[in-house]
């Protein structure tokens, strides 16, 4: 699994060109301006003493993302997903991870735009939800509402809908590597 020896997931940065964003699993989220590493804000998050409750694979390091006018995180203790000003740190929404919650329980996000211009963020887990970035609490479309009905059904979409690999976005697609295939699906 993708642990560092303290047993946490491992992170990943993210920047929209002026700050490098980092969600460590220390319990912090802090934005570093990118032309002289000073520190714009740091946003500290409780850490628990445990295991981590998504178990990662190596493509799944979670990092924060930009979309639109919000930074999105995990929470370090994956008990939330966060909004935050990019500007300031400061807290604009949070909604709950865990089974049965819109959101599931991804092990990492990616940011989309959808051909209409609206900021899309990715949680991709078991399954991949996208949600409207500017409301976490509008869930547009999961993956496995959008197979349901695929014939013949993809290899391996009993475990993880059949994910095997960094899910990302292409233009307007969502690239989806599986066992046998890869799936695009249209944002």
């Amino acid at each position: 699994a993708s642990r560092l020896a303290t047993g946490r997931k491992l992170s990943g940065l993210a920047t929209d060109g002026s700050v490098v964003l980092d969600a460590t699993p220390l319990g912090a989220i802090v934005a570093v301006r990118a032309n002289d590493g000073a520190i714009e804000w740091l946003r500290r998050f409780p850490v628990p003493l445990r295991e981590s409750r998504v178990l990662a694979e190596p493509w799944e390091a979670a990092s924060p993302v930009v979309a639109g006018p919000r930074v999105i995180s995990i929470t370090p203790d994956e008990l939330e997903v966060v909004a935050l000003d990019p500007a300031t740190g400061k807290l604009l929404e949070t909604r709950p991870l865990g089974p049965g919650t819109p959101w599931e329980m991804p092990a990492y996000l990616v940011a989309a735009t959808g051909s209409d211009g609206t900021p899309i963020v990715l949680g991709v887990g078991n399954d991949i939800a996208a949600f409207d970035a500017r409301d976490l609490s509008k869930r547009l479309w999961s993956l496995s509402e959008k197979t349901k009905d695929l014939a013949p059904a993809r290899a391996g979409v009993a475990n993880r809908n059949g994910i095997r690999g960094r899910v990302s976005v292409a233009g307007q697609f969502v690239v989806v590597p599986g066992v046998e295939d890869i799936l695009l699906l249209d944002l």
